[in-house]
């Protein structure tokens, strides 16, 4: 592993290193030093990966590996010390360094630790479905967030079913994964209980959510925190929020359609979402408050689905201070309203005033308070997309298909005239 993900990649960079110094400064030596050195780690690595597929160790090879890291260690080391320059010799010289002592600790431990064959023959034969890993850590992640990207996910997952067959093993995210398709494949996973499935996430998607939201849950806990979050969708309780969908319809309305001959929808659609949600769930009426979770939301957003490489300027690590950032809104949101509750002062039902009313033995709270946060946060995520995107899609049908337009809108008309409700 580590011949693949270090010693030929950095050989190539040796080597482009010294063509982009010969180019820039018409050097020779760093010519000939790159493509040197770099070309002997890449040989290097190349017959320890061909050792260690036939269960050998090459010593050969991580010998010369040792011997051109300690070399690239003394040159670029005494060009440091020489010229004080972090870039390139200083760099190089820490790497090189830091691959001297780890080559010499695989010498000293016996290379890949490959065991002996009448050890591997007692080894059990691991029965995995057909299917490629792909290359380490990336795998097939690239594949699927672009057929994503392109709204072709659906033509992804029905070409790898075609190639592999129902059942197939592949990497998703740094980890491995096994693919199933098919109505089997959605019975198994929708009828098993806890003690043959349960769910877990991908790492970037549990630390930007948390790791108490529905997504990781199983079992009996999985059912107690989905029955607190049905109570929020009874149907009494839904006539209460339909006055404060309608209004934040208007205004957006006004503001973002009224006098214009053409729209991006989309974008549009998304924007009402996230101020319907915004309404309903942390009942957070427009302004400085409002407009900065919507903010933070869009950065997780675009991070839920991303590498779990945290560092900076990556959409991951944006994602993961804007998850924070809403957590800590959040935490005082709901500071604020066990407040108003105990005071009875509340003046609109959201979704964390009705969790915080829940009530289990004792009179205690029924969630506790990571749950609340972590699942506000799921929702917002879950919610924003589907909605948006299914809005866009019925606008599109009414906006090309006049008779469909016009039957819709006789029956709202029919809805408008018959409702009780003095807003309508």
């Amino acid at each position: 592993m580590h011949d693949f993900c270090f010693t030929i990649p950095y050989g190539l960079l040796l080597v482009l290193g010294g063509v982009v110094g010969y180019a820039k400064k018409g050097s020779t030596a760093s010519l000939a030093g790159g493509l040197g050195t770099g070309l002997l780690l890449v040989l290097a690595g190349y017959l320890s990966l061909q050792a260690f597929h036939k269960h050998k160790n090459s010593y050969f090879a991580l010998i010369l590996e040792t011997a051109v890291a300690a070399i690239l260690t003394w040159i670029m080391g005494q060009r440091y010390m020489q010229t004080g320059k972090i870039m390139p010799p200083g760099i190089v010289a820490g790497i090189s360094l830091a691959m001297t002592v780890f080559y010499i600790y695989k010498i000293a431990t016996g290379g890949n630790h490959i065991p002996p064959k009448t050890e591997r023959r007692r080894l059990p034969l691991k029965r995995l479905p057909p299917g490629s890993l792909g290359i380490p850590v990336i795998g097939q992640s690239l594949g699927l967030l672009w057929a994503m990207r392109a709204n072709t996910a659906e033509r992804w997952i029905a070409d790898r079913a075609k190639k592999y067959g129902p059942i197939s093993k592949m990497s998703l995210f740094g980890k491995p994964t096994v693919f199933i398709h098919g109505q089997a494949a959605n019975k198994l996973v929708f009828t098993s209980d806890a003690s043959k499935m349960s769910n877990h996430q991908t790492e970037s998607m549990k630390r930007i959510l948390g790791d108490c939201s529905l997504l990781e849950l199983s079992g009996e806990e999985h059912m107690r925190l989905r029955k607190a979050l049905a109570s929020f969708l009874k149907p009494d309780s839904l006539k209460n929020y339909v006055g404060k969908m309608e209004e934040e319809i208007r205004l957006h309305l006004l503001m973002h359609w009224r006098g214009k001959q053409k729209v991006a929808v989309l974008p549009l659609m998304r924007t009402l979402t996230f101020n319907i949600i915004c309404s309903l769930i942390f009942g957070v009426e427009r302004g400085a408050r409002r407009d900065s979770f919507i903010q933070n939301f869009q950065h997780i957003m675009g991070g839920v689905w991303s590498f779990p490489v945290n560092l900076p300027f990556t959409r991951f690590n944006r994602s993961l201070k804007a998850s924070a950032e809403v957590q800590r809104m959040l935490k005082q949101l709901i500071s604020e309203k066990r407040n108003e509750l105990e005071n009875g002062a509340l003046s609109h039902q959201d979704l964390i005033t009705c969790l915080l009313s829940l009530r289990g033995e004792e009179d205690q709270e029924l969630l506790s308070e990571d749950e609340i946060i972590h699942n506000i946060v799921l929702i917002m995520v879950a919610g924003h997309d589907t909605s948006s995107i299914l809005i866009t899609f019925i606008m599109q049908i009414l906006a090309n298909d006049p008779s469909i337009h016009a039957a819709v809108l006789a029956e709202q008309e029919e809805v408008k005239r018959a409702s009780p409700l003095e807003s309508c």
